[in-house]
């Protein structure tokens, strides 16, 4: 479905250049509540993409059908009054974060959390009442619709967002909190991974552990060299980067997943999906919970030469004898002198 401004039942005022159309009078449309549509006030989902992608351009039907870089038309390059319609920001900021966090019963509150985090910062009093946010969740939802059969506007909202740089004011307060959403959306599982890869656990000496680690290594390398926004990338395009996916890296994820959670780095709303084909599960645990035995032997010159590319603290391994991490760090403390 194309989403059009209506010609006939709409009271919104349209302006015209020679390659698109753009709305002059958005605002007074929101504080009747929505546009007079067949003698009834509706907020339409023209008027609310309108509102929308007004925070980022103009609105302009054509970019709805995917026109690019077009003129900001000076009667509306300027909106004084954008930035103090509290209610309008907060459905920006809202339906924008949807790209990364879609609407459901636990992300709500963290919508709400993230526009009081923006006013807090500038210190800005909310004047969104709490029952307005049930209408503004409803509306990004429709938003959120629009987006999922429209990749095209989605990867152009994104661009746009990531090129606003040098906004101030609650307008740039709105645009770190996006920024902070979005880094690394629907990579946070690669995210541990990459990050379990740098830390000096032991369950990386586990050769399936760390051949994966070391593969993990060499594609997140290649994705940063070449995509400019790889942290955003999967919010520009829900697709990106599949050599990435946990499933890749079964043992690894594995892992990393035991440690990040004994850590508790990972937070209530983390979806923790189950690894298939784990080859060292048990072992795994067992190092995680610094209970693994000395069943594998010396490092062999292939991993210590695989452990120090990760930048991992290679020592010696384990005396065969000793059955736990406590027990080796016992061993190597200095035994107090005989008197």
């Amino acid at each position: 479905m194309v989403y059009t401004i209506p010609e006939t039942t709409t009271e919104l005022q349209v302006g015209s250049k020679k390659d698109y159309t753009y709305i002059i009078n958005w605002k007074p449309c929101h504080e009747r509540g929505g546009e007079l549509v067949m003698g009834e006030v509706k907020y339409t989902d023209d008027l609310m993409l309108s509102t929308i992608l007004s925070f980022l351009g103009p609105f302009t039907t054509q970019c709805i059908f995917g026109a690019r870089n077009a003129t900001v038309p000076s009667e509306i390059k300027d909106r004084p009054q954008e930035e103090k319609d509290q209610g309008v920001l907060a459905l920006v900021l809202t339906s924008l974060m949807t790209l990364a966090k879609p609407v459901t019963p636990m992300n709500s509150a963290a919508y709400q959390k993230r526009w009081s985090t923006a006013l807090v910062a500038l210190s800005i009093q909310d004047l969104v009442a709490m029952g307005s946010w049930t209408g503004v969740v409803k509306t990004a939802t429709r938003f959120q619709g629009i987006i999922a059969v429209r990749s095209d506007l989605r990867q152009e909202i994104v661009d746009r967002v990531l090129t606003m740089t040098d906004e101030t004011g609650i307008k740039g307060a709105i645009i770190a909190q996006l920024r902070m959403v979005w880094s690394y959306a629907s990579l946070k599982a690669a995210e541990f991974m990459e990050k379990f890869s740098k830390t000096p656990c032991r369950a990386l000496e586990i050769p399936s552990v760390l051949d994966q680690a070391l593969l993990l290594k060499q594609r997140w390398e290649a994705a940063e060299r070449e995509d400019p926004n790889f942290p955003y990338s999967r919010v520009r395009n829900p697709n990106a980067h599949p050599e990435l996916n946990h499933a890749h890296f079964p043992d690894l994820y594995y892992a990393a997943i035991a440690y990040a959670k004994a850590n508790k780095l990972i937070g209530e709303n983390f979806h923790v999906s189950q690894p298939n084909k784990v080859q060292n599960a048990l072992l795994i645990d067992r190092y995680i919970t610094k209970m693994a035995v000395a069943a594998m032997g010396e490092i062999t010159e292939e991993t210590r030469q695989k452990l120090m590319t990760l930048g991992y603290p290679v020592g010696h391994r384990r005396s065969h004898d000793t059955d736990s991490e406590e027990e080796e760090e016992r061993t190597h403390k200095k035994r107090p002198r005989r008197h």
